[in-house]
């Protein structure tokens, strides 16, 4: 199954949005290869076909291709065209716009992948399978978003830098790694071990519940202990993002909201503002894929 080390997935859709947060082309009329004009990659023998109803209350995941112990073949089950669209293109979620269908549509993807084919080359047959099998047609388009930027504060970070940590086996496979939980008092705790920024980013974007973007400048790798209270409303609407930026010394009811803890024991802090964000909006797709 397709895991991140990162624990900071929530929600009913948890177990099929932890697969990307790396970016990458769109999906539809042209592949990536055909703009590069090379070869489109497809896959030897694939078939889409929609999750039986009885199989969708079972845990979405892939399993296998490239970096796995079977690299000749891949499966996914149970995943709506969003996340399989998350998957094959490389970006978050919040970066998929399309018909509500899409989240709520499962379907089961199993794929024979040449010999010597790459991760991100396994990606690019993904894109072709499902533009032919389900119609699949997006377009790139950049939105100015309210966006959480991190920074370092007043008196700087105060965590500690560890060497970069040793490739976890797996698929993707992986080179750090942090916890997330809830603890006993109600408090959450997040855990880097060897953590670059860019990585805490993305944790702090899905506790925000808004883009968070690495300004920190900070290089390496970092060990963290990052502990507070969740608040109601954690995340900021969008309009009040841009005009009532966090509060980052205030505590909560309990104890310190993720804003406070942030600069009380990292030494960070989060600065609200806007910022373009490239999203991947899914023009057209069928429900039925056309016959295997």
């Amino acid at each position: 199954m397709i895991n991140r080390t990162q624990g900071h997935q929530r929600g009913a859709t948890a177990s099929y949005l932890a697969i990307a947060i790396v970016l990458a082309a769109g999906l539809g009329g042209r592949s990536a290869a055909q703009e590069a004009g090379v070869q489109e990659w497809r896959f030897d023998v694939a078939s889409v076909k929609l999750t039986p109803a009885a199989a969708q209350s079972q845990t979405a995941g892939c399993r296998g291709g490239p970096g796995s112990p079977e690299p000749g073949q891949l499966e996914c089950s149970n995943f709506p065209l969003k996340a399989l669209v998350v998957f094959a293109y490389g970006v978050q979620p919040r970066q998929v716009i399309g018909p509500g269908w899409i989240e709520s549509t499962p379907f089961d993807v199993v794929a024979k992948v040449p010999a010597g084919v790459t991760r991100d080359q396994m990606k690019l047959m993904l894109r072709t399978l499902l533009s032919e099998r389900l119609g699949g047609r997006v377009h790139h388009e950049s939105r100015p978003i309210p966006t959480y930027f991190l920074v370092a504060a007043k008196n700087g970070p105060k965590m500690t830098q560890g060497d970069e940590p040793p490739a976890r086996p797996g698929f993707p496979t992986m080179g750090m790694g942090s916890a997330v939980g809830l603890q006993a008092d109600g408090r959450y705790h997040v855990k880097g071990d060897r953590l670059p920024m860019v990585e805490l980013a993305k944790i702090l974007t899905t506790i925000v519940g808004q883009r968070v973007v690495d300004a920190t400048e900070l290089k390496g790798y970092f060990v963290f202990d990052l502990q507070f209270f969740p608040e109601e409303q954690a995340a900021s609407t969008a309009s009040a993002a841009t005009t009532q930026p966090p509060d980052n010394t205030a505590a909560g009811p309990n104890g310190p909201t993720i804003f406070a803890a942030l600069q009380e024991q990292l030494g960070l802090k989060l600065e609200a503002r806007k910022a373009a964000d490239d999203f991947i909006v899914v023009d057209h797709a069928e429900r039925s894929p056309v016959e295997n």
